[in-house]
């Protein structure tokens, strides 16, 4: 049972992002606030991730992003996870992450707060 009350009050925190960037370079992770993705995934052909993002840092620049390490983790929606756990009081599905490279990089706008950014994610090719 006490378990069962942890997961309900885990649940309760109204702002929860399902996705999270990390770009190596970029030291706060918490400066990356994804507000949407478009994917392109199709046999025979690359993934390619286009990813807007917020960032309280408004000085991030191509120079610095660009060809960087990156990864895109998908996080497990928590209503799903809530009807899961109650099921079977088991451990919730585990996130997936995409590792690969930042490939295009464009700043969308500023504001006193923050800067939104657009990058596209893509495979590392050999």
């Amino acid at each position: 049972m006490d378990k069962l009350v942890q997961l309900i009050s885990g649940m309760s925190h109204a702002a929860f992002n399902h996705y999270t960037l990390s770009i190596d370079g970029i030291k706060h992770l918490s400066e990356l606030s994804v507000l949407s993705l478009k994917a392109q995934e199709t046999l025979n052909k690359p993934w390619r991730y286009e990813i807007i993002f917020t960032s309280n840092n408004k000085q991030l620049t191509a120079d610095a992003i660009l060809t960087q390490k990156a990864s895109l983790t998908f996080q497990p929606k928590p209503h799903h996870l809530l009807s899961m756990q109650l099921s079977t009081l088991t451990l919730p599905t585990l996130p997936r992450t995409l590792h690969g490279v930042i490939t295009e990089f464009s700043q969308l706008s500023v504001n006193k707060q923050q800067a939104q950014y657009k990058v596209v994610l893509a495979p590392r090719l050999a």
